[in-house]
This record gives C-alpha cells, structure tokens and sequence, in this order.
C-alpha cells in the first residue's frame, strides 16, 4: 500500500536537511578561519538582541549557539512545509 502525500512531514523532512547542509556549511568556513562555531554564535546574538533574552538564559557562547540552532531548525523547517504544499 502506497503511503499518502504528506506535506508537512515532507516538509520538515527537507527543512531540517537544509538546515543541516547550512550548519555543516557554517562550521566547516568557521574551523578553516579558526573560530568554530563562530558564525551561529553572532547569529545568536543577533537573534538575542531582538527576541530578547529569557530571564533563566545564561549569556554564554553555548546558550546563544543552542538559541539560534533552535530558531534555524524551526525557520527551515517551515519553509520546507511551505514549499512542499
């Protein structure tokens, strides 16, 4: 039995693999200029300073490099949904 079309998983299917192709991207250019991780922390910053900052957040590399893996995941993921309806 043929399985049914679904957009939405199809969709975060092919978001999170764009979102993977560009994480990998960005830490690949990150470790050759010697700075891993560099790009998503300022990414993070960014993202921090316009979001706003969660009172329990501590303000460390990590924490800004979780942040805006989460909001980089959540945005491909739907434009992936988007593009596969």
């Amino acid at each position: 039995m043929a399985d049914r079309h679904n957009s939405v998983r199809e969709g975060v299917y092919a978001g999170f693999i764009g979102a993977t192709a560009v994480a990998v991207w960005f830490l690949i250019i990150d470790t050759i200029g010697g700075k891993p991780l560099h790009t998503p922390d300022i990414l993070g910053q960014g993202l921090i300073s316009i979001l706003g900052k969660m009172p329990m957040m501590a303000d460390s590399m990590i924490m800004r490099v979780f942040a805006y893996t989460i909001f980089h995941y959540i945005a491909f993921s739907l434009v992936g949904i988007l593009v596969a309806s």
